[in-house]
């Protein structure tokens, strides 16, 4: 123990500190015990996909790598979304487990005094608690200037999460990924909020949605998803076959050239210059131009073509 001036300071051996291991939900986008946030405009899916993540968690309705998880139960808070009328047929149609999930439609804010989340959590078991979407359950707006008002309940929500090991996932509204709205969750927060994850629509591909990894705390940042929401299932777009360097391509500039796009287009076409993409045939190459881009070949093309001065 340290003092002075009337003050003292707990100093800790590191040498003594055990080390909890992260238990992942789905690697590396949503770990339990942390708080993770899906964002995207209106429509994107993200109330669907966290449907998905309610079966995957309570019916081992896994997808995208994820491995099997013992069944668990689901605590869903919806402020938008009638309980009968789309919440039931969204977890019908993701494949959930019913008797597993706890749902809650009202617009009571979470307040710093209100334990009756803790309580649910701590009675019914709870291992993935989502509330759909979080800017309804606030008393004050997230993007307002002023997101310091709002992160009291972020680490109440993060303390939650870890007393009770569950995972929680928070939907909101923004502008889409690296929008101007969607860098308060990857910045404001720190390590309150170790994951952050974006839905959009990529360009030219009907029915299909992208997900991206923008924040990651725990580990490496995950590949970008393109997959499509269907019936039963969620169906995964699988990676174009080719070499292990078409391969290594998609994951080396997956992240690092989605946004502003022509912005960055002399380094997208130093990178791709010296990829060999010709040697692919033309669905591979809308695939790869879809999956790292989030965009349709023919504006790939325009885009390195004015790069290179053609």
């Amino acid at each position: 123990m340290f003092k002075g001036k009337g003050k003292e300071r707990a100093v800790t051996n590191m040498g003594n500190i055990w080390v909890q291991p992260i238990r992942w939900f789905w690697y590396p986008y949503l770990a339990f015990g942390r708080v993770t946030v899906l964002h995207g405009v209106s429509g994107s899916g993200k109330s669907m996909l966290a449907a998905y993540l309610a079966a995957a968690c309570t019916n081992r309705k896994c997808f995208g790598g994820m491995e099997e998880l013992e069944p668990g139960n689901v605590l869903y808070l919806t402020a938008d979304d009638a309980l009968s009328d789309l919440l039931y047929p969204r977890l019908t149609e993701a494949g959930a487990d019913l008797d597993r999930v706890y749902a809650i439609h009202d617009l009571i804010s979470i307040t710093l005094g209100d334990n009756s989340i803790e309580q649910l959590l701590d009675t019914h078991k709870i291992r993935l608690l989502i509330i759909d979407p979080i800017q309804e359950y606030l008393e004050y707006d997230v993007y307002s200037g002023y997101p310091e008002l709002v992160y009291p309940v972020i680490c109440k929500l993060e303390k939650m999460a870890k007393e009770h090991e569950c995972a929680v996932l928070l939907t909101a509204y923004s502008d889409g990924p690296n929008g101007e709205k969607a860098s308060v969750w990857q910045s404001e927060f720190a390590e309150k909020i170790s994951s952050v994850l974006a839905l959009d629509l990529p360009e030219g591909r009907t029915g299909k949605r992208r997900l991206l990894q923008e924040k990651s705390i725990l580990a490496a940042e995950g590949k970008p998803i393109v997959f499509s929401l269907r019936k039963e299932k969620m169906e995964e777009n699988t990676q174009p076959d080719g070499k292990d360097l078409f391969v290594d391509m998609q994951k080396r500039i997956g992240c690092l050239f989605m946004s502003d796009m022509r912005d960055k287009k002399r380094q997208v076409w130093e990178e791709l210059k010296r990829f060999p993409l010709e040697e692919y045939d033309r669905k591979q190459q809308e695939d790869f131009s879809v999956y790292v881009f989030g965009v349709n070949y023919d504006t790939v093309q325009e885009v390195l073509g004015s790069s290179s001065g053609r």
